[in-house]
């Protein structure tokens, strides 16, 4: 991040993730389309989408702009582009309705109808402004309305409105769902601003109901997914704006805090936001400080009574970090005089303190000293100073070891047959989910696991006979079924393309599931959704998983149902390392060794059971 001498700032929200193990993988995928869009104004029929040609003639030096290139602008820059009659707003918004229409399903960063469509009154008025913004700009002098650059300085950019600020033909349920399908009438405060400051609006960010919780997860619009990962929540209650900024849907969407709803959402997605001191405060979030200045001088909302120059030792700014709720404010001069002994106090507190009545392991204390060890490397070693200086002299997390745990094959084998399907028992909870379940389920309950039953039972066969992960069956879509060869295409680890071949009674299942659904999925379309036809997410799957596992008193993660079709295959194939580690995606040998020390056990069981 580029250092500036920001003027205003009280207290910046520097993402500081590194702190703490927020994330897993990044298994985001960046789009690299290579075509240029150019837009015209939308067909004037209310139900229509609108109609695209190529840009006219006129703007002799406008430059093609990619789907990528659009999402790694700031603001700022797009802004100038603009302004340089380079690329025109309605490209821009274009450009942004296609990189939305790509990233929200797998997010849900922006609010839809059931249909999963931005409301056709929000994009027809988006359209309609941004062509008037191209007229204005290439009239210039001569328009009605000359441009004023020093008052609009964000004038054509595309832009989200938190769902809680409401816009024109917007949702104005206030994230409560007996108000669903509310709508609102008008554009309020922030909107307005941000029209004002020469913004386009696209539509509304998920949120909370009310805005109350540090996460977003309302049960009227479902989780908002973070970029990084999109199984973790990008924090609340401004977690669909950060979303859509950190996802590059838009280069800046507004936000408010008043306990952490700008600051969380910022940290956990590496985005920028500003909370100064006082009450509620409206505020984008953003990738670059640049832009939050510019916000900052030139709206009229929510600023501070006074204003505090940014020290100009930058160790007594505040970092907020989120491992717990309320927010603390830690000074960078804290962590540079932290002693070893401290610092090995709080890592015991941490092994100490018992989550949802268990201990943590020391596998997860190693990862808060990684975490924090990332964090000073950052401050002593890649970050530095105007004056070209290390932030920090002293590193004290070199004095902390890691402790290695250390477990033989056979022990982590141990691990995992206690908690995955031996023998028959997969067919066997197969079987009870299709025959025996809906009889322990009330009539209401049950309406509802015949509905979802088919597309249940392919999700379960899926994982118990094909192995593949969690994340790889969320992300499966249409084209990536080949019922010909019986094989999936899926996304490894590393953002790896693989096909994995699956049994034929997974593959009957799926076409089941597929023929019942009484209408036809599109080659690009999630192969699972939801009834509202959109592709299920990480963690609605997890809770299928539990809830079947569950009532087969045999309680389980997608996780365990991989191992468990991991060990039948070694047992199969008498460990055969190379079909284990093709099926199952390991690129270590060892990962599948678990699975054939683990079958070696099945096989003496089976044994000693001729002796009875």
């Amino acid at each position: 991040m580029k250092k500036n001498k920001l003027k205003y700032v009280l207290i910046p929200a520097f993402t500081t993730a590194a702190m703490f193990p927020i994330f897993a993988d990044n298994n985001a995928k960046a789009s690299d389309e290579s075509t240029t869009v150019a837009a015209t104004q939308p067909a004037a029929q209310p139900n229509t989408q609108p109609t695209f040609q190529k840009e006219p003639k006129e703007i002799s030096n406008k430059i093609p702009m990619t789907v990528s290139e659009y999402k790694q602008k700031s603001a700022l820059e797009l802004a100038q582009l603009i302004r340089e009659k380079k690329v025109t707003s309605e490209e821009l918004v274009n450009l942004a309705y296609k990189t939305i229409d790509q990233e929200n399903p797998k997010l849900n960063a922006v609010l839809t109808t059931e249909n999963g469509k931005i409301p056709a009154a929000i994009k027809e008025q988006a359209y309609s402004d941004a062509k008037e913004i191209d007229g204005r700009i290439k009239a210039g002098t001569a328009s009605s309305n000359p441009v004023n650059w020093d008052e609009q300085p964000f004038l054509g950019v595309p832009t989200l409105i938190k769902g809680l600020d409401q816009i024109k033909n917007g949702d104005a349920s206030n994230g409560v769902y007996f108000n669903k399908g509310k709508v609102s009438k008008n554009d309020l405060m922030v909107a307005k601003e941000f029209r004002k400051l020469g913004f386009v609006i696209l539509g509304q960010t998920n949120y909370p109901e009310l805005g109350t919780r540090n996460i977003t997860d309302s049960k009227l619009f479902g989780p908002a997914g973070n970029p990084a990962d999109p199984s973790r929540n990008t924090g609340g209650s401004s977690g669909g704006s950060a979303g859509a900024v950190a996802s590059g849907m838009v280069p800046i969407a507004s936000a408010s805090d008043a306990g952490g709803s700008i600051r969380i959402p910022a940290s956990w997605t590496g985005l920028i936001g500003l909370k100064p001191t006082g009450h509620v405060v409206k505020f984008p979030l953003v990738k670059t400080i640049e832009d939050a200045k510019v916000y900052f001088d030139k709206t009229k909302i929510s600023k501070p009574k006074t204003l505090e120059e940014v020290p100009s030792d930058l160790k007594k700014l505040k970092v907020a970090y989120t491992l717990k709720t309320p927010l603390k404010d830690v000074e960078l001069s804290v962590l540079e005089n932290i002693s070893k002994k401290e610092m090995e106090s709080y890592f015991k507190s941490l092994a100490r303190e018992q989550v949802n009545g268990k201990y943590r392991s020391q596998t997860t204390v190693n990862n808060y000293k990684a975490a924090m060890r990332s964090l000073y490397k950052f401050l002593t070693v890649t970050s530095e100073t105007e004056q070209g200086r290390a932030y920090f002299e002293r590193n004290v997390m070199l004095k902390i070891p890691i402790t290695r745990v250390k477990e033989t094959l056979s022990s982590r084998s141990k691990k995992i047959s206690e908690k995955i399907f031996l023998d028959s028992q997969d067919e066997e909870f197969l079987n009870f989910v299709e025959n025996e379940y809906e009889q322990t389920l009330s009539k209401h309950a049950k309406s509802f696991f015949l509905r979802d039953k088919k597309r249940d039972l392919a999700i379960l066969t899926l994982f118990l006979k094909s192995g593949i992960r969690v994340n790889e069956l969320a992300n499966l879509k249409v084209k990536d079924v080949d019922f010909l060869n019986s094989e999936i295409n899926v996304i490894r680890k590393g953002n790896k393309t693989d096909t994995v071949i699956i049994t034929q009674s997974a593959l009957d299942k799926l076409n089941d599931y597929l023929s019942s659904l009484g209408f036809k999925l599109e080659r690009e379309d999630y192969v699972f959704i939801n009834k509202n036809k959109k592709g299920l997410s990480i963690r609605a799957i997890q809770k299928l998983v539990m809830k079947y596992t569950d009532a087969f008193n045999v309680p389980m993660s997608p996780h365990k149902l991989r191992h468990s079709y991991g060990t039948k295959l070694a047992l199969k194939t008498n460990g055969n390392i190379p079909i284990i580690m093709t099926q199952m995606g390991h690129s270590n040998s060892d990962t599948s060794m678990l699975y054939i020390n683990e079958s070696k056990k099945i096989i003496k069981q089976s044994i000693d059971k001729l002796d009875d």
